[in-house]
């Protein structure tokens, strides 16, 4: 991605195209887990949406895409990603996973064990 029209076209693309986009970002175990367990089609939720997961590049994972789409994303696109969320009030169709309290603290709960993590996956697809 060249620039941030770029990623804003791209963003829009993809909202259209799928009914929720989760950004999947850090460098521990348990963002590399959520990320394999997203993208797989017997993850928690309904199978009738279309889920997008975007991964940015400190997440260590290996991810299949069985079932849901996979894009790996630059760290520019990431930073983008993540100044657009900010910038723009967005659906409930577009989610951050990362353990900046910015966006939220999912990950948070199933480090401090309020949630495992399959319940915090069937909480964000509901």
């Amino acid at each position: 991605m060249g620039n941030e029209q770029d990623v804003i076209a791209r963003l829009e693309s993809d909202m259209e195209r799928y009914d929720h986009i989760f950004l999947v970002r850090g460098d521990d175990a348990l963002s590399g887990r959520v990320a394999a367990l997203l993208c797989h089609p017997e993850a928690a939720g309904n199978l009738q949406e279309k889920r997008l997961l975007l991964i940015s590049p400190d997440v260590l994972c290996e991810v299949d895409g069985k079932g849901t789409p996979v894009r790996r994303i630059s760290q520019l696109e990431d930073e983008m990603l993540c100044r657009l969320y900010n910038m723009y009030e967005f659906s409930d169709r577009f989610h951050i996973l990362s353990r900046e309290e910015q966006y939220g603290g999912l990950l948070n709960f199933v480090d401090t064990g309020i949630l495992s993590t399959e319940e915090m996956l069937e909480a964000l697809l509901h």
